[in-house]
């Protein structure tokens, strides 16, 4: 007979301990145990395939690699983002579709199966500052200090970021990432990294003017376009070529230093060539014009008369234009000088008031005295103004008269001109033309004299830090971002094998079958 069968009903009850709702820790730590070669297998099998995958997405997508040189700014206030003339500078200048061109061109990087585009995209330019680490930990250290107020870490974040902007003012990383680009060996790349500042620079200084000289280039004249000009048009051309030549060279020997100067080469300064210059246009540019006129030389006969044709048109469409401008000054002067006083009577009331006499009227009759010196000096640049454009006005109608000569003489010969002399005019044309692109790069190292005695030794706006090119490739960082995807993708195997493990029922031992058939 069961002894618990004489028990009160609630001791029976009490019999079942509370400990069998809690979870049993050990347990959970013997499942996965008994479970731990599942979970380690299910661990290795993500870690191979997802290293794998990763594997092959970047073999796909092979290493880049960057060729980097750091280039620091000569010139004063780059750091506020100025040229020495004032203008807006910006280190993207220095990667513009202009310098890239020259450079791509130069290189010949064609002719190594390098696409334009490709070569655009592959060049890069960023803020570079040598001591950006040192910077970074300095405030970092600052900002440590737990004790300061949120206007103190606002005020150290602000401090931060204009030392790090002062410090990358003058620094800049110019990159080339050799990703699409084939056929490229280090010393071309070497090349073209240097080239592209070097471009940057002779350009800003020679064509763009960023010194501190108004004209500063001769990009005016652009050589290519006369190849397939007219021979008429080609000498017009260079008549009107000669024309900025001739304003450049009068600034650059009125400026302190230009006047100095000497280009080193021919020891010519700037009077000389402007001297060479008038020579050219007296006695050949002009002689010439009437030479190929009056014996109708011409590439074609019938271009030449439309180009003579549309220059005397667009003449006289600009002298009408400005006959109206001269009328509307003239009556503006009238109608300006019919409603303002005349220094006679502003003379009479000074004299009837005496300025000696501080009356009620002193204010009003030296107001007026001032009005009318004021309206006699706006009178003056009127008439000068006009009498400006009636100067032009006189200058079209002789342009007009000299083309439309030329147009009947042309119309008029017939082209029997003996060969071996219509050879000597076209001779004598190319001969005009070389010698007044010899003047133009005569200009352009007289230029570049004056700008090396402006900028010092280097001549340039800018300088290489280092002789070396810094090369770098994402090899190291592949390397990294590979074993992260390993890691991550182990862990997520090993919760999801350990749920799986602690969720599984283990196989029963030989003593837990007996106590449950007992």
């Amino acid at each position: 007979m069961n002894k618990q069968a004489n028990l009160p009903p609630q001791v029976i009850y009490q019999s079942y301990p509370e400990a069998d709702d809690e979870i049993d820790v050990s347990e959970l730590f013997n499942k996965i145990w008994l479970r731990r070669k599942f979970i380690l297998i299910w661990v290795f099998i993500a870690v191979v395939v997802s290293t794998g995958i990763m594997a092959a997405t970047m073999l796909v997508d092979p290493p880049q690699r960057r060729y980097s040189e750091i280039l620091q700014f000569n010139f004063p206030n780059a750091e506020k983002g100025l040229y020495p003339a004032g203008q807006q500078f910006s280190y993207n200048d220095i990667v513009s579709a202009k310098v890239l061109s020259e450079v791509y061109h130069r290189n010949k990087l064609d002719e190594h199966g390098v696409d334009m585009d490709d070569f655009i995209d592959a060049i890069a330019i960023n803020p570079y500052a040598e001591n950006a680490e040192f910077i970074k930990k300095k405030y970092q250290g600052l900002l440590a200090n737990k004790k300061l107020t949120r206007p103190e870490i606002e005020s150290l974040e602000k401090a931060y970021l204009d030392e790090i902007s002062a410090a990358q003012s003058r620094f800049a990383r110019l990159s080339l990432i050799e990703t699409s680009l084939g056929g490229l060996d280090e010393l071309l790349v070497q090349k073209v990294l240097t080239d592209i500042p070097r471009v940057w620079s002779r350009v800003s200084i020679e064509e763009l003017g960023v010194l501190d000289l108004k004209v500063a280039g001769a990009d005016f004249y652009q050589g290519g376009l006369v190849k397939r000009f007219e021979y008429l048009q080609t000498l017009e051309y260079l008549k009107e070529s000669a024309k900025y030549l001739s304003s450049a060279l009068e600034i650059l020997i009125g400026d302190e230093i230009g006047g100095l100067v000497r280009n080193p080469k021919s020891g010519k300064s700037g009077y000389d060539i402007q001297v060479q210059l008038n020579n050219l246009v007296s006695f050949e540019v002009e002689p010439l014009f009437s030479t190929v006129t009056n014996l109708g030389i011409t590439r074609d006969a019938n271009k030449a008369l439309i180009y003579l044709r549309n220059t005397i048109q667009n003449f006289e469409d600009k002298k009408e234009v400005l006959e109206r401008k001269a009328l509307n000054y003239e009556q503006i002067i009238n109608q300006y000088s019919g409603g303002t006083l005349d220094s006679k009577s502003a003379s009479q009331a000074g004299a009837n008031g005496g300025f000696a006499q501080f009356d009620a009227t002193f204010l009003d009759k030296f107001t007026a005295l001032i009005e009318d010196k004021n309206d006699q000096a706006f009178k003056q640049e009127l008439l000068k103004q006009r009498l400006e454009v009636l100067q032009d006005i006189e200058d079209i109608k002789g342009s007009i008269i000299k083309f439309q000569r030329a147009e009947k003489r042309l119309v008029a010969s017939a082209d029997n001109t003996p060969e071996d002399v219509r050879q000597d005019v076209i001779e004598d044309i190319g001969m005009a033309r070389q010698n007044f692109e010899t003047l133009v790069e005569e200009y352009k190292e007289l230029l570049a004299a004056r700008n090396q005695q402006v900028l010092g030794n280097t001549a340039s706006l800018y300088s290489i830090t280092s002789n070396d090119l810094l090369t770098d490739s994402d090899l190291i960082s592949r390397a990294k971002k590979l074993l992260l995807f390993a890691i991550l993708a182990g862990f997520v195997a090993l919760m999801l094998a350990t749920l799986v493990a602690l969720f599984k029922k283990l196989p029963e031992t030989p003593q837990q079958a007996t106590e449950t058939t007992e």
